[in-house]
């Protein structure tokens, strides 16, 4: 792993547990230079486990003579078979069946088929969210959050005007400050999962004291 002047987070995350793959050998060797840090551009560590992994599953296939697809689904380590799932309906979307096996097309102009897997953590953080109720009939949702486009102020906004039966043209949302409610971070895409049952939470508290005035 290439860290620059730091000391760590060259890693690569493999193997992900997404595949039963026996007996596993791994090393990782982190070389620091005269350049900048790693940065958390993505999951730090998972997209490039991920790319090596799928690619190590698609080179095993092709030797072995095995369809892709078949491959990972004989592999998949789900129980509830979520994942099978979605597997054989994207499969059936894309016309998986009429694809032609590695190396058999010849020519200039070729059709590939690809295959590959992720996943992620469901993750939560703290919230706090305020939603206040004007006399003009608009509603503010507070939060200290922020949105790094990500979309985080039409999720707090449809949420509130959803759950209040409003349209959402009434709803302002006022994130990015201390002063306001303690939202979190942008970290392990932890952000929508966090504030979403907060929002909700605050616009029930909202309706409830609005009709107990």
């Amino acid at each position: 792993g290439g860290v620059g002047i730091a000391s760590g987070g060259g890693d690569a995350v493999i193997p992900s547990g997404r595949y039963e793959l026996g007996v596993i050998e791994r090393k990782l060797t982190n070389v620091s230079f005269n350049a900048g840090a790693p940065r958390a551009m993505r999951a730090p560590g998972h997209p490039q486990g991920s790319f090596a992994e799928e690619l190590m599953l698609d080179e095993i296939a092709t030797i072995a003579g095995v369809d892709p697809l078949e491959l990972r689904m004989r592999l998949d380590t789900d129980t509830t078979g979520t994942r099978k799932a979605m597997y054989t309906l994207g499969a059936r979307m894309i016309g998986w069946d009429r694809r032609q096996p590695t190396g058999s097309q010849a020519g200039a102009v070729r059709r590939g088929f690809g295959v590959g897997s992720t996943s992620w953590k469901d993750l939560r953080g703290p919230c706090a969210i305020e939603v206040a109720v004007h006399r003009d009939g608009t509603v503010q949702v507070r939060t200290g959050t922020q949105d790094i486009g990500t979309g985080q102020r039409t999720i707090c906004g449809v949420l509130v005007a959803n759950r209040l039966a409003i349209p959402l043209e009434l709803v302002s949302v006022a994130i990015g400050s201390s002063r306001l409610p303690h939202g979190p971070a942008s970290g392990g895409s932890v952000t929508a999962p966090s504030t979403a049952p907060a929002a909700l939470s605050a616009a029930v508290e909202a309706e409830r004291t609005l009709m107990a005035l």
